[in-house]
């Protein structure tokens, strides 16, 4: 009895202490197992969040900007270049006093204290403030994003954070301190600019002062030395040198380059200590752009017209210089204007490239277009004599007149003296389908393919939605609405044997070495009319249009002028019906007629009809002067006779 309860006994000892051992072997077993799962955790889920944060402690990263590239005019003369220009900028959560750095840094910026300390104390965005606390806090970001946003009007400046803490302290259920303490080192902005485009001696003290968190960064300025001169086909580019209008934004991914980067170790105060060579991407500089604009025929171009708006008190007015054989535009010029290097300070009107936004109806300048359809079918001849009833014909209900009562004329005269009547019963002789396959053809139902940005298409009606009087009306340039560059090109097609070329601006692109990278070539669109048509309608009909009809204001001594004048009445912009009072005064023109060479065409919007608003007394003369100053700057030899220009001086 006694043997076998010794024995139980001796059993259940050896299995209690069985027991403990297999205990003390699995704690520490599972302890090592959670340890281990931990360490898992830390090196996959963690670690590269605390290498990131590591390296973000130990080096900084700085942005090597490119230098965006140049704008040249055809003669290589610079419209837009870059330059570096410092700015101050600051880290508020690594400057020591606010309230001191602000005192010191007035009289150097010439800023009043208050408004540096404004700049420092002002908190940073939501999602960024939302993006350090929610850790911090344990909460998801999207629910601390919701609850910041509420109080976001209240929270102006780091002073506003006490009470915005009290406000989010219940919901949250943290300690009203302890929250404003971490959303104060959440707001606190990482970058302030306290001023931009500074000078080089504000640049230089603020150096020497060599305050904590403070400093000065290079950034390039868009810079336009000529002003005005052709802006509205440069455009501009704001202050992140990102082009927003005109070429510098139609060109921006040629222009911008490629910006490179700079990292280097710092110190606790984040000054750098050392820089690795292989740390450093080179920034690679943006192409040039050498243009066809001439920035002498351009400011020319624009002071005629500036001139001729201020003698016509007219509302607006454009003007357009090309090259008919290539192209090429010359000059491009819009009234108003606006200096790119302050687009802010400008009305947005004033920045529309009118030339290519803005569609008109042509009114009497556009008739060289269908009479010369007429005379590419062969259903008329210049010689043709055409009876105008007198300046007054009934097509149906519809009555039309002319300026003056002709009776018979040629046709010749009826497009030299711009005959409405006249033009009316040519265009009727042609199929409605093949006349609007004609205008489709000189280029009126889709936009020229200039190489500028926001070109308009212009309007022209489909055939099935003609009426019985639409082709009388677009033969008097009505019923259509053309801008100021579709009308030069098509009206350079004619001058240029019928061939219809491509405007264009950029010649070609040039890499930052001066190699060309892209080349802009002409670019012959179409043959629109037989060359001898187009011939006889430019240097017979049109020429007569200035030697003997409504164009002889831009006549010249030495140069054989021919063209066209119009004037248009303008629509309402919200209903039917024209304005009273309101005209379009245009004249097209080429030179010298044995062989054009260039083309110009001026518009003037609502010039005063006290003074004048027919094409021919105030466009004209522009047109002509633009001519007598261009011909000979382009060494383009006189096409008169010497007989004929000594008898024109007397």
């Amino acid at each position: 009895m006694f043997n076998r309860q010794t024995r139980e006994s001796r059993n259940a000892g050896v299995a209690t202490t069985t027991w403990c051992g297999q205990l003390m072997i699995a704690l520490p077993a599972a302890a090592l197992l959670v340890l281990i799962g931990r360490l898992v955790h830390i090196q996959t889920s963690v670690s590269p969040r605390l290498l990131d944060y590591a390296e973000r402690q130990r080096t900084a990263r700085r942005v090597l900007p490119a230098r965006r590239g140049a704008i040249l005019d055809r003669c290589g003369r610079i419209l837009a270049a870059s330059r570096q220009l410092p700015s101050i900028i600051a880290d508020p959560a690594l400057v020591n006093d606010i309230t001191e750095t602000s005192v010191r840094l007035s009289p150097v910026l010439d800023m009043s204290p208050e408004d540096i300390t404004e700049k420092l104390l002002r908190i940073d965005t939501v999602p960024r403030i939302t993006a350090r606390l929610a850790s911090t806090l344990g909460v998801q970001q999207e629910a601390l994003a919701s609850m910041l946003t509420d109080v976001e009007n209240s929270l102006a400046s780091v002073q506003d954070i006490p009470v915005a803490a009290a406000r989010l302290a219940p919901t949250l259920g943290r300690d009203r301190a302890f929250l404003a303490e971490q959303l104060t080192k959440a707001s606190r902005r990482r970058f302030v600019w306290l001023k931009r485009r500074a000078d080089a001696i504000e640049a230089a003290e603020v150096r020497r002062l060599d305050i904590r968190g403070v400093g000065v960064l290079m950034e390039p300025e868009r810079n336009y030395p000529m002003g005005q001169t052709a802006c509205h086909v440069l455009g501009f580019a704001g202050r992140d040198d990102v082009g927003l209008e005109g070429l510098e934004r139609l060109y921006d991914h040629w222009l911008a380059g490629e910006p490179g980067r700079q990292v280097y170790l710092v110190d606790a105060r984040r000054r750098p200590v050392w820089q690795s060579p292989d740390a450093q991407i080179t920034p690679r500089d943006g192409c040039s752009l050498l243009l066809t604009i001439d920035a002498g025929i351009q400011e020319t171009v624009e002071r005629i017209l500036a001139n001729t708006v201020a003698e016509f008190e007219a509302e607006s007015a454009v003007a357009i210089v090309t090259a008919p054989k290539t192209g090429d535009v010359l000059a491009m010029a819009c009234w108003p204007a606006f200096d790119p290097n302050a687009p802010a300070d400008a009305d947005p009107g004033a920045r529309r490239n009118r030339a290519l936004t803005d569609p008109v109806e042509p009114g009497s300048a556009f008739k060289p277009i269908p009479a010369t359809a007429v005379l590419n079918e062969g259903l008329t001849r210049p010689e043709e004599v055409i009876f105008c009833h007198n300046g007054l014909m009934f097509l149906g209900r519809r009555q039309l007149r002319d300026a003056h009562s002709f009776g018979h004329i040629t046709m010749s005269q009826v497009v030299s003296r711009s005959s409405n009547i006249g033009m009316a019963i040519l265009a009727g002789r042609v199929k409605p389908s093949l006349l609007h396959r004609y205008l489709a053809g000189f280029g009126f139902d889709e936009p020229t393919g200039i190489d500028l940005p926001a070109e308009n298409a212009g309007l022209l009606l489909g055939v099935d939605r003609w009426s019985s009087y639409s082709p009388a009306s677009i033969a008097m340039g009505q019923e259509i609405a053309v801008t100021p560059i579709q009308l030069v090109t098509a009206f350079g097609a004619i001058v240029n044997h019928g061939h219809l070329m491509r405007p264009r601006i950029v010649q070609r692109i040039l890499s930052p070495e001066g190699a060309c990278v892209h080349e802009n070539p002409p670019r012959f669109v179409r043959q629109v009319v037989r060359p001898e048509v187009a011939d006889v309608m430019a240097s017979r009909i049109l020429v007569e249009t200035v030697t003997d009809g409504s164009g002889k204001k831009a006549a010249l001594r030495d140069y054989q002028v021919l063209g066209k004048t119009g004037t248009a009445q303008v629509p309402y912009r919200d209903r039917r019906g024209y304005e009273p009072g309101a005209y379009l005064a245009s004249f097209m023109a080429a030179a010298p007629a044995a062989d054009p060479q260039i083309c110009v065409l001026v518009q003037v919007r609502k010039p005063n009809p006290k003074i004048a608003y027919y094409g021919s007394a105030v466009s004209a003369p522009a047109v002509g002067k633009i001519l007598k100053w261009t011909l000979p700057y382009l060494r383009i030899p006189p096409d008169l006779p010497a007989a004929q220009r000594l008898a024109s001086a007397n």
